[in-house]
């Protein structure tokens, strides 16, 4: 099997590894392919599993064009394919598809593509013909939410709802937790976060409630971090809101957190919800087409339409105001997630190889439609 992954920070990549390291002690032969000249693996990856180079000369992202970078990975793609004749070849995202589609003409190997991102999100060209159109000449293709798959209806028929996995375990055991509320996300994105809702919504909040702090933990460029800082001042919210940065250890984080938020405008399987959920975290979230509801049963977090800061915040202000939500809603949260295991997660990824395979052997291959 060859996994074809750009392990750049961020969900994709996180579960990209947990997948790699998930088929590896199963015991499948896995050959991992990965920019390991411009990207740092930050996410756990088993030491024994061979990473190949996508880019085998001196290939910076920043001083190369974008066609010499292409050709060369579609190069070197081609020649791995050639050389260890894989029985299916992953790729993880739409931009890694590319190269894979390209590598593979008239080879003919099978593969699978892996989308991370909500059918609604509006991406660059080249990325949206490829999530619209080139899919549909993949063998198959991993969506996240049961709502992408009402958006595709029939489209792409080979398609497969694989739910993310938990990064970690379930808490099973009690813990302190601060009067704080965290939000969680780049702030280079700051605006498809929803990083200037919460801010907007706690500066209603927080003279009333003086014992909470709003925390945002994820890091961004100097420019973003500026503007979120703007942010906080124009509501004279400094000391109120803490800027946490890049968090190595979130699962200690939700443990020591009583309040989760999930104001995005965007996401295609909020797996910052999940985890904090996981841990135990009490929870509001805009419903984010309906993402948001697949992941929280009922009881387990405030679910409100997007856009509706109002039932946000006066969701916010019943957890706020009500420990005993918060207890019942944290046992309610963790047990809401179980179904998410990481064990469930590489289950079903295998029956759903195996399902390709199959069909590809019944005759139904990637390519003749061309």
């Amino acid at each position: 099997m060859l996994v074809n992954v750009q392990f750049k920070t961020g969900g994709a990549a996180r579960v990209a590894a947990i997948m790699c390291n998930g088929f590896f002690y199963k015991g499948y032969d896995l050959l991992v392919i990965a920019d390991t000249k411009n990207t740092e693996i930050v996410y756990e990856l088993d030491s024994r599993i061979p990473i190949l180079p996508l880019y085998t000369s001196d290939m910076n992202r920043r001083k190369n064009s974008k066609f010499k970078l292409l050709y060369e990975a579609v190069t070197n793609l081609r020649h791995y394919i050639k050389q260890y004749n894989p029985d299916v070849i992953l790729a993880v995202e739409a931009y890694i598809y590319v190269r894979v589609f390209v590598a593979n003409l008239f080879l003919n190997y099978p593969v699978i593509a892996a989308d991370h991102t909500s059918f609604n999100r509006k991406m660059d060209r080249l990325i949206n013909f490829t999530r619209h159109f080139l899919y549909k000449y993949a063998d198959g293709l991993s969506i996240l939410t049961e709502r992408d798959n009402r958006i595709l209806g029939t489209k792409f028929p080979r398609k497969e709802v694989i739910y993310n996995p938990l990064s970690f375990p379930c808490l099973d055991y009690p813990t302190n937790r601060r009067k704080n509320i965290l939000c969680a996300g780049r702030l280079d994105v700051w605006r498809i976060k929803g990083v200037d809702i919460i801010i907007d919504i706690w500066s209603e909040l927080a003279a009333n409630y003086p014992e909470w702090t709003l925390e945002i933990a994820g890091g961004g460029s100097d420019t973003s971090t500026s503007i979120v800082n703007d942010m906080i001042n124009k509501h004279n919210l400094s000391g109120r809101v803490k800027l946490l940065g890049s968090v190595n250890d979130m699962q200690t984080l939700y443990q020591e957190t009583s309040i989760f938020v999930l104001p995005s405008r965007v996401e295609g399987f909020p797996m910052v919800l999940m985890e904090a959920m996981s841990q135990g975290c009490a929870s509001v979230a805009f419903s984010i087409q309906g993402a948001s509801h697949e992941m929280v049963d009922k009881g387990a977090g405030f679910v409100v339409e997007d856009g509706d800061k109002t039932s946000f915040k006066d969701s916010l202000v019943m957890l706020l105001e009500n420990e005993k939500v918060r207890n019942e809603m944290s046992r309610m949260a963790i047990d809401s997630v179980k179904k998410y295991s990481q064990e469930a997660f590489i289950q079903h990824w295998e029956d759903y190889i195996n399902k390709i395979l199959k069909n590809r052997n019944n005759g139904k291959s990637i390519y003749t439609e061309m």
